[in-house]
């Protein structure tokens, strides 16, 4: 007799300490008989929403009503898994609506626990735990992911914008004299086997006369315009860089003596032609080939003598050298 009031004590403690963590957990249970579509709500459950429990009717369609529109399919779609034995239990997240009109987010479990002699069933309990904390935690997350995403992306396209910056000039967004030289080097060293290369480098005629005569702003046009004209006549893998003032440089892999002579020929009549701001821009150019031991500091050094001899000669054309 003493063994099994003890065993009744212990059950009525256990139902005590569930009953606590049940309501310090904001959960709410309830109990639907599908036979008699009896729905059956806690007091905590109906708390969570904002109701007295008598203020409920006790039928399935009450808690069907009060599930938010945009989640009735999601809501459907877990109990039928249930049921058709697809799952051993239901659970879904969805929003129910409380008294006052506002939405809750909830955590809703279930499963059958009584079925007739054809299986079907008669009995489906659940729990109901209120999540709105969580959500609105993890919605804080998501934007702040969000907001250190977009941190990292501007990071990254700063640091596009600096590399860019270390490598090209300002004005022109064309190679700088130190990129220039790097990349010359890189394709020079790079050649196949007896492939040819050449180096073209460039001066813009009397340009301090532009500057003194116009201003910078429209010096600083021109040279714009001078970098465009480069880019349209030459082909796009061509290498172009401003190496310093009115001074370009080109180096065209592939290239032999006719294909070199004949780019700094196209740049010359280009510049000839081309519509710039101001009456008249020429260019005289230095060119040189490269033999198979060629550098590039060999090749500028020959091209700047060739560039020497084609401004002492008139300016507004090239001379080319065999080899450097």
């Amino acid at each position: 007799m003493a063994h099994q009031e003890e065993t009744v004590e212990e059950v009525r403690a256990s139902r005590d300490r569930l009953a606590m963590a049940i309501e310090g957990a904001r959960i709410g249970t309830w109990d639907w008989d599908v036979v008699s579509n009896r729905f059956v709500y806690s007091e905590r459950w109906a708390a969570m929403t904002g109701y007295a429990p008598d203020e409920l009717p006790q039928k399935h369609s009450s808690w069907k009503e009060r599930v938010h529109p945009e989640d009735v399919g999601i809501v459907r779609a877990a109990v039928l898994s249930h049921l058709s034995g697809l799952v051993p239990a239901f659970r879904v997240e969805h929003r129910m609506r409380c008294k006052d009109g506002s939405y809750l987010w909830v955590l809703a479990s279930g499963r059958v626990v009584g079925r007739d002699a054809q299986d079907k069933a008669v009995r489906i309990s659940g729990i109901t735990m209120d999540i709105s904390v969580e959500k609105e935690l993890s919605g804080v997350l998501e934007e702040r992911e969000q907001q250190l995403q977009k941190v990292v992306e501007h990071l990254r396209d700063l640091n596009d914008q600096l590399v860019f910056a270390a490598d090209h000039d300002g004005l022109t967004e064309l190679f700088n004299h130190r990129a220039f030289r790097r990349e010359a080097a890189f394709r020079l060293q790079s050649r196949r086997q007896g492939e040819q290369a050449g180096l073209l480098l460039m001066d813009l005629d009397h340009f301090k006369r532009i500057n003194d005569q116009h201003g910078h702003v429209v010096g600083d046009d021109v040279l714009r315009e001078f970098a465009m004209l480069l880019r349209q006549t030459l082909p796009p893998t061509t290498l172009i860089g401003r190496l310093g003032g009115e001074e370009f440089g080109v180096f065209l892999t592939g290239s032999d003596e006719v294909g070199v002579s004949s780019a700094g020929r196209r740049i010359v009549e280009s510049t000839r032609t081309w519509p710039w701001p101001i009456a008249r821009v020429r260019c005289s150019i230095g060119a040189a080939l490269a033999g198979r031991e060629a550098t590039v500091d060999g090749l500028l050094a020959s091209a700047d003598r060739n560039l020497y001899i084609a401004k002492n000669n008139g300016r507004d054309q090239m001379w080319l050298d065999r080899a450097a």
